[in-house]
């Protein structure tokens, strides 16, 4: 391998003995170390444009042997993801980059230099760029491997034949060991010529025996450092205004914009998560508070909600619930929380929506921000009891865990906890109790528990993406959820003949909560 590369390296004008090293990311792309010495355009007899006009010059831009590869993820039609990959790890890629930004992609799959197909190259590349409609694009992510220290040529072919004035170009590119910077600067160089507008590349190494899920995660976390790329900020933040007179709330505005759902990138051992994909979620209103005893009281009074609490959780009622109507209700099931909300003139949030009120337009972990620690002495959200402090029989902090307890026994009022706020001022969407939304699509209703709860054990189960979740269809009901702790529950296939997995949603339990939503007026 060494030799190889050494020769490979003379041949792209590197001079000196060449010695590996790893390539950490410096700025804008990754630099090839020999020995003090990089990669040096000055040191080819012609350059790399010359070169490719020549090549698309002699191809014949017809269909080749393997046709371009066409898949879609679309939410987001302005953004495009055009890929060259030879091994498939480049296209793996560009999938991960795809599925997270609701992309359109296109592969093409031709040897990556002249030296494995002659003249021929650039065959199956330029047909691909026939099929690409760039109406209405404003984003491509450009991928290829780096191959002998350089893009690919398909890539460059492509890449020459494109208009692209007015567009932004991100380049994208898998590496084993090296990338010569030169390269990657002539390539960016060109994409300006092109009249497209060139973003710093995204550099993604993916070592031998890497499997497809590792090149996923790879590629993500690449992609979720660069927040240039996919996050302009809120245009604004409206605030939180009285709600229905009869629900007697505060309800915060959210406009339309840009979310993350799934699982975003952290050092948090998350089994089974959900991959991240961005969305755009239409403005609506959310309750900045959780539902009280006080309020749902009202509702049952007036026969519109059912009881609570099941009789099977009267024990644990007994504890949380002092007589202080201002607590958020627990223990209460999916169909008690729609019911109280139709009631108030409201609707449950679907699980984009309750998302988009926690994290708004970036990928933050938490309501506020990326970090879990609070002040010495207490956690910044209603999450996590400890025996000294905690309900009775109710501490799952083991006493000397470094993790400080949030210093309340079970539930606490709205809004205590000043730093669980969401970027839209919405309260306690990481502790307290996690809370019931609701989706239908083509249906199948899905049934999801948010968020938080004050029985969490440690700093992973207050993340926006905590959730525990069931999918509804008229034959098959399936369980794939998280247990109280945050781990991962068996996963049931439950049948007409068998609805036990389903009884925790029809009557709620201590950690379950709710807030309303509403459609802008």
């Amino acid at each position: 391998m060494g030799t190889d590369i050494s020769q490979r390296a003379r041949r792209a004008g590197v001079r000196g003995r060449p010695r590996l090293l790893d390539i950490v990311a410096g700025g804008t792309v990754l630099a090839a170390v020999w020995l003090g010495t990089t990669c040096d355009s000055t040191d080819r007899t012609s350059s790399i444009p010359a070169q490719i006009e020549s090549v698309i010059a002699q191809a014949n831009p017809s269909p080749g042997p393997t046709e371009p590869t066409y898949t879609e993820f679309t939410t987001d039609a302005s953004v495009l993801v055009l890929t060259h990959s030879f091994s498939g790890r480049t296209a793996a890629a560009g999938v991960e980059i795809a599925r997270a930004l609701g992309a359109r992609m296109f592969t093409y799959d031709e040897p990556p230099s002249l030296l494995n197909l002659g003249l021929r190259i650039c065959t199956t590349s330029l047909a691909a760029v026939k099929r690409v409609n760039l109406a209405g694009v404003r984003t491509i992510y450009m991928g290829f491997p780096i191959w002998s220290l350089e893009p690919s040529l398909p890539a460059w072919c492509v890449m020459r034949s494109l208009d692209l004035e007015g567009v932004r170009v991100v380049p994208f590119y898998t590496y084993l060991h090296m990338a010569c910077s030169s390269r990657i600067e002539d390539f960016v160089r060109e994409i300006r010529s092109r009249g497209g507008t060139p973003l710093a590349p995204i550099a993604i190494r993916i070592p031998t025996g890497f499997k497809a899920k590792d090149v996923a995660d790879v590629t993500r976390e690449a992609l979720f450092v660069r927040k240039d790329l996919w996050f302009e900020g809120e245009d604004r933040v409206p605030g939180c205004r009285s709600g229905p007179a009869r629900h007697g709330a505060r309800l915060c505005e959210v406009p339309e914009g840009e979310t993350w759902v799934g699982e975003v990138p952290s050092e948090m051992d998350i089994p089974s998560a959900e991959p991240p994909r961005r969305i755009r979620v239409p403005g609506f209103l959310i309750d900045e508070k959780e539902v009280t005893w006080g309020q749902y009281s009202q509702c049952m009074e007036e026969g519109a909600c059912p009881r609570v609490p099941d009789t099977s959780f009267q024990s644990i009622w007994n504890l949380l619930m002092t007589g202080d109507q201002e607590l958020p209700v627990p223990c209460v099931g999916i169909e008690e929380a729609a019911s109280y909300c139709r009631w108030a003139g409201l609707r449950l949030p679907s699980s984009a929506e309750w998302v988009r009120a926690a994290r708004g337009a970036d990928a933050r972990i938490f309501p506020w921000g990326d970090e879990f620690v609070g002040s010495p002495a207490r956690t910044r959200c209603n999450l996590g009891e400890k025996p000294a402090d905690g309900l009775p029989e109710y501490g799952p902090v083991p006493p000397d865990a470094d993790w400080t307890s949030d210093g309340v026994p079970g539930l606490a009022r709205g809004c205590s906890f000043p730093l669980d706020r969401s970027p839209f001022g919405v309260c306690d969407m990481a502790g307290n109790l996690s809370e019931w939304t609701l989706d239908t699509d083509r249906g199948i209703r899905r049934e999801s528990l948010k968020g938080g709860n004050w029985l969490g054990s440690e700093p992973r189960d207050g993340r926006i993406a905590e959730t525990m979740d069931l999918v509804v269809n008229p034959t098959v009901l399936l369980a794939d959820s998280r247990d109280l702790t945050g781990d991962l529950m068996i996963e049931a296939g439950i049948s007409a003949d068998n609805p036990a997995g389903r009884s925790f949603a029809k009557r709620g339990f201590y950690v379950s909560g709710f807030r309303c939503a509403a459609d802008l007026p």
